[in-house]
Parts: C-alpha cells; sequence; structure tokens
C-alpha cells in the first residue's frame, strides 16, 4: 500500500517508510527519507569535466555550505533526454564528512511506502543496474521507481576522495 502524495505524510503505520518523491525525465522516482541529507537549490552549479569515474558528463558541482560538492545529474545517469526543468533542486546524500549532490528536476512530495507492495524491476526493462532500483509502486494512481540503498551507496562511492583514490574502503 502506496500513502501519501503531494506534501502530505501518513501518519506512521506498521511497515510504512518514508520516501522522497522526485521528477526526472518525465518519471517520478522515490528515495528513502532517511538517506536525504539536505534539499537545496542548484546555486553555482557547473560542469565537472576533470571528475574520473564513469558517465564523467553527468557530474556538476554546486555551492554548498560555504564549498563545492559533486553532484550527479540523474537525468543523464538514467538516460533521459536533456528538457529544461522550471524547479530543479539538488538532494544532497552521503554522510556528514562527503556530502554529494543528486541533481532531480523537481519534487513530487512525500509518501509513506509498504515494502510489500513493491513489485520487482524487471532487469531487462533498463541498461541500469537492477539492484539500483528497490522496486516498482504507485503514488496516486502513477508508477514510481523506489531506488535502493545500493543506489545512494554507488554515487557516494564512485567519486574519488581529495587525493583521488577511490571512496571505498
Amino acid at each position: 500500500m502506496v500513502e501519501g502524495g503531494k506534501g502530505k505524510v501518513a501518519g506512521p503505520k506498521a511497515g510504512l517508510e518514508p520516501y522522497l518523491l522526485f521528477q526526472v525525465g518525465g518519471e517520478t522516482f522515490g528515495l528513502r527519507v532517511e538517506s536525504i541529507r539536505e534539499i537545496v537549490s542548484p546555486e553555482g552549479l557547473r560542469p565537472v569535466s576533470s571528475l574520473p569515474v564513469q558517465g564523467g558528463d553527468a557530474w556538476w558541482e554546486v555551492e554548498y555550505r560555504g564549498g563545492r560538492i559533486p553532484a550527479l545529474d540523474a537525468r543523464k545517469f538514467f538516460g533521459y533526454i536533456e528538457s529544461p526543468s522550471s524547479s530543479p533542486s539538488i538532494l544532497v546524500v552521503g554522510d556528514p564528512t562527503r556530502p554529494l549532490g543528486l541533481l532531480v528536476e523537481g519534487i513530487a512530495g512525500v509518501s509513506m511506502v509498504s515494502q510489500a507492495e513493491l513489485r520487482p524491476f524487471p532487469s531487462q526493462a533498463s541498461s541500469l543496474d537492477p539492484g539500483f532500483i528497490q522496486g516498482i509502486g504507485k503514488v496516486e494512481g502513477r508508477p514510481v521507481f523506489f531506488l535502493s540503498r545500493a543506489f545512494v551507496s554507488m554515487i557516494v562511492e564512485s567519486v574519488p576522495l581529495a587525493d583521488g583514490t577511490p571512496s571505498r574502503s
């Protein structure tokens, strides 16, 4: 059972977890609220061409708390065609010492989601690693792709540390 909707959070119920819903390429995605440190505007967003990671053209830098952090363009990462967004946002994820951003086209709200109601993501449906999608559900009749914890771990681990070494321990 998926509850809530734009701007609503259903009361606590057994088995329900809060997810932030956001737009990318005309689709709706969900990410566990616990995975998101903060939502910020994309001030000072600029491309990063020197980041030595796969999909380097999908990475940007954004101003964050007096410094700059890398931000993954979700639209490019998921393979959507570029389109202008009237209300882009940066979802800040990662630990406090290594924050990273996820550039999304807009925030759709928060919904409470029952894990039991999510359908598996068919691995043949996309070139994405099926481990990145926890499952597919519906919110207010619209399909939502719920991202897994593995997705957040991947973006955090893919960016090299300041000395150039991978962040994986």
